[in-house]
């Protein structure tokens, strides 16, 4: 009797996952572990197909999916990074299931990355794999950062003749 009131006690603390964030979790971690894997690739497509196309997930289950607070998770969503959806018989918007895990495999292989190498050089490097016009951009904005200032171009912060000590 009481392993039951630990186990309503964790879940009501955020503790233990459902089955559903546990196959998420797992789907996560196979991506991360052998990507391009055949074997990963069956288990991956079993995993997604146990779990449905309608799945969904609450926005603090899929947090804790991501390891970001709700706060992070909302900002997200609100730059489009992820979607939110109404689910019917759900009150509340939710997040669709293949969209979070894809971004929770590309969030922990990041955060990997950035352990190994420093996350801002991961981060420019697929820039520059996956987005060539993107990368090109950004380098035209460091060059234009990284210039010198012309002296025309500075403002003075001296007062003008039309200042007085009652301004």
């Amino acid at each position: 009797m009481l392993e039951k009131y630990k186990l309503r006690y964790s879940v009501a603390m955020g503790r233990a996952k459902s089955p559903a964030e546990s196959m998420a979790t797992a789907l996560v971690q196979l991506r991360r572990a052998r990507p391009g894997d055949p074997a990963v690739e069956q288990a991956e497509k079993e995993l997604t197909q146990a779990m449905g196309e309608q799945a969904t997930y609450s926005k603090a289950a899929a947090a804790r999916l991501m390891e970001v607070s709700l706060q992070t998770l909302d900002t997200w969503i609100s730059r489009g990074l992820l979607p939110a959806v109404r689910a019917p018989g759900h009150k509340r918007e939710r997040i669709p299931a293949t969209a979070l895990i894809d971004l929770a495999a590309e969030v922990g292989e990041l955060r990997e990355m950035g352990r190994k190498r420093g996350l801002l050089a991961e981060a420019i490097t697929r820039l520059k794999e996956r987005d060539p016009e993107g990368y090109k951009h950004l380098q035209l904005l460091r060059k234009r950062a990284s210039r010198p200032f012309d002296r025309s171009e500075y403002v003075s912060a001296k007062p003008g003749s039309d200042w007085s000590p009652e301004d």
